[in-house]
């Protein structure tokens, strides 16, 4: 496990403490079972971008705090040169980079993903909905019970509260722009 991760589970543990907050209380403000939390704590099981959102607001500070250690300082503008943003490492399969680190109080979280061939696709979901460009390469996307294959230029919109995972088509790493709109659509 890098040292990234290690420093951010450190964080969420420093922040359930500093806020007075059991492991069985934030389990239950997450919904999830005390074990499957106590799994984050430990560092056995990645935390998905979703509870990472959920915990931001539970401990209430910017998602930045927890991933870096920093607060958000932009309030007009956060510029990110090409290569420049934060290294988000959540799943081996996939390379991240939070384009918006530096932004407060963003309603969305624009991420550069970056994913191998041969690695197998992570079922994942969380609140809010996801659009994702495809720059580079292809892709296949299942989405609930649904395998779509994305080119270069394509784009999806979908409810990410559904169950999805992205995979790497030919011998090419896909890369693409993933926005997640961090509140919930209304129905």
């Amino acid at each position: 496990m890098s040292e990234q991760i290690m420093e951010m589970i450190r964080r969420i543990k420093e922040m359930r403490e500093l806020s007075d907050l059991s492991v069985e209380r934030v389990a239950n403000l997450l919904a999830i079972p005390v074990e499957q939390y106590e799994q984050y704590e430990q560092g056995t099981t990645d935390i998905p971008i979703g509870v990472l959102y959920k915990l931001s607001n539970i401990f209430n500070v910017e998602l930045n705090v927890l991933l870096t250690g920093d607060d958000a300082k932009l309030h007009t503008y956060c510029l990110v040169r090409k290569g420049k943003g934060v290294p988000v490492n959540r799943h081996r399969e996939y390379r991240f980079q939070d384009l918006a680190f530096n932004f407060s109080n963003r309603a969305v979280e624009p991420l550069y993903v970056e994913i191998d061939p041969d690695m197998p696709p992570v079922p994942h979901n969380h609140a809010g909905q996801e659009f994702d460009y495809i720059i580079e390469g292809r892709m296949k996307l299942t989405l609930h019970d649904k395998e779509l294959i994305l080119n270069e230029g394509d784009s999806i919109i979908y409810d990410s509260g559904y169950s999805h995972g992205m995979q790497a088509l030919d011998d090419k790493p896909v890369k693409f722009i993933a926005i997640v709109v961090l509140q919930e659509a209304s129905h």
